[in-house]
């Protein structure tokens, strides 16, 4: 019997624990969300704009029979790349920390409850209560969340604008 008050005192700490590391996670995503919106923004723009600069040096490399100064279209390549490699440990570290707040509930789920003490079962109801509710979503400004579809829907959207810009410079 004791040690049921043990596993349950601690299950109880572990739930204030949780409670709390859940709020502050909320609270820094609020402080935090109009920076990372900034962020996403500018490696956005700067992705785009140093691969569209990439392609007119390119274009008029070819067009003016120029050598080729290839220092420039590794650093733009190399800027591009390193802007979204920022944005991919932010979303990787986000995802992992949601990730594993719902690993919590799953674990939870796979208590045996069968042979243990009313307070213990109580705790653990408690604890998978919260887990279900206090839900960890790391968002930018409640619009999109902060993980890898972010990359991905920016990258294609990237290349959906570098295609359009293209085509209105062959058109000039």
């Amino acid at each position: 019997m004791k040690n049921f008050c043990d596993e349950s005192d601690l299950l109880d700490l572990l739930c204030i624990c949780h409670y709390r590391t859940c709020k502050l996670m909320k609270s820094l995503n609020s402080i935090y969300a109009i920076q990372m919106l900034i962020f996403v923004i500018i490696a956005f723009m700067n992705s785009m704009s140093q691969l569209f600069y990439l392609y007119v040096a390119i274009r008029e490399s070819y067009r003016n029979e120029i050598k080729a100064n290839w220092s420039i279209y590794i650093y733009s390549l190399l800027y591009a790349y390193f802007q979204y490699m920022d944005l991919f440990f932010h979303a990787k570290s986000a995802k992992s920390a949601m990730k594993e707040s719902r690993r919590t509930g799953r674990l939870l789920h796979k208590f045996p409850t069968v042979h243990v003490d009313g307070r213990l079962k109580k705790s653990v109801d408690i604890f998978s209560i919260q887990v279900v509710q206090n839900k960890l979503d790391i968002t930018i400004c409640g619009m999109f969340p902060l993980d890898y579809t972010l990359i991905a829907s920016s990258l294609s959207s990237i290349l959906s604008f570098l295609v359009i810009m293209i085509q209105f410079d062959l058109a000039v």
